[in-house]
């Protein structure tokens, strides 16, 4: 009996040990400047040279410009490596202006206020789920791919500070 169960407890520690286990990642951070200026809210993306044995890395910046990578976890950095860099910021550009009213709102009763409000979000939900969302770059175009951005790391062991001092000439 005994030792059935030391058999067992050792063969479940065994199966604990050879669970997935990620690859090492290296910690990886850096501040995104677009002509001296931090750049908040910008997708910063690490493409590996080597796509078969390599896993992207991204980071959205703070709103300081700085970043830190995440390949798995939040904030765990990069596969030790050669990327190609891309660095976008978005922007929704066709967003619906808010309307004023220029003449005071009739006197409803509760139950046609309530109506009113009802049909006023079903008109503004089609007309928003038929309007194309339109986005805008906001920094140059040539960042936001690999062959045009001229950015590249190499991710080494150990720490990694990566600055991006992006142009707009």
């Amino acid at each position: 009996m005994l030792t059935r169960l030391l058999t067992s407890a050792l063969l479940v520690s065994f199966l604990v040990g050879c669970g997935d286990s990620l690859p090492k990642t290296e910690p990886v951070t850096g501040m995104v400047t677009l002509d001296g200026a931090p750049v908040p809210m910008a997708m910063v993306t690490f493409l590996p040279d080597d796509q078969a044995n390599g896993t992207p890395a991204t980071a959205q910046t703070d709103a300081e410009g700085n970043f830190s990578l995440t390949t798995f976890n939040s904030g765990d950095g990069a596969l030790a490596g050669t990327y190609q860099i891309t660095v976008a910021k978005y922007s929704e550009s066709d967003t619906p202006a808010a309307s004023a009213e220029t003449s005071p709102a009739p006197q409803l009763t509760e139950e046609e206020e309530s109506k009113l409000r009802e049909a006023q979000y079903s008109a503004a939900d089609a007309k928003m789920a038929n309007r194309p969302i339109r986005t805008k770059n906001l920094i140059p175009k040539k960042y936001a791919s690999k062959t045009t951005s001229g950015l590249t790391h190499t991710v080494v062991a150990g720490s990694n500070e990566v600055p991006l001092e992006l142009s707009s000439k």
